[in-house]
Parts: C-alpha cells; structure tokens; sequence
C-alpha cells in the first residue's frame, strides 16, 4: 500500500499566506506546510506560531519554511524577470495584431 503525504507551499507570509497556512493547519487538510517568503525571519517566526498552536489541536501537520527550491522550483528573481516579461509581451502585441485584443 503506497501512502502519500498531501504537502502544500504557501508563498508569502503576509496577512493572506498566514490565514490560509493557519486554515489548512486548523483544519486539517494538508500533512506539511510549507512557508515561502522573502522576508526570512517573518517566515519562521510564522512557522513558530503556527507550530504552537498545533500542540492545542488534535492535528499531525508539519508545518516548515522552504524556498523556491525545495518545491522544485528555480529561485525566483524579484523584478527583473517581471520586467523581461513585460516587454517581451509588448514586443509580441506590436508583432501579432491578435494579441493586441488581448
């Protein structure tokens, strides 16, 4: 019997990353949290809340902080790949009158 762990990554560790990573702890929909945020010492100090008030609740949740690549992910750089986007998108609507709809 093959058992598998529902693992879920929140990034951002602001006001709606933490009621959405307290949610799935509370209510136990998830085997481990994963917390992501730029702000590394607000990531942990919300691991370290979140991991408190586990032992008030029936629940077995491992709840951690991470980075983009303990989900398999490339790290992430801030804006410059946003700016990239950005005119690499505009260079595509100039060239393509379909997309200029869009």
């Amino acid at each position: 019997m093959k058992i598998t762990t529902r693992k879920v990554a929140i990034v951002g560790c602001g006001l709606v990353g933490s009621t959405t990573a307290f949610s799935l702890v509370t209510q136990g929909v998830c085997d481990e949290v994963m917390l992501i945020d730029i702000n590394k010492e607000r990531a942990y100090g919300e691991m370290l809340d979140m991991r408190d008030s586990i032992e008030y609740l029936n629940r077995n949740v491992k709840v951690k902080t991470g980075t983009y690549a303990a989900c398999g992910l490339p790290e992430r750089r801030q804006s410059r790949d946003r700016r990239d986007w950005i005119r690499w998108r505009c260079r595509q609507k100039s060239q393509n009158p379909l997309l200029n709809r869009l």
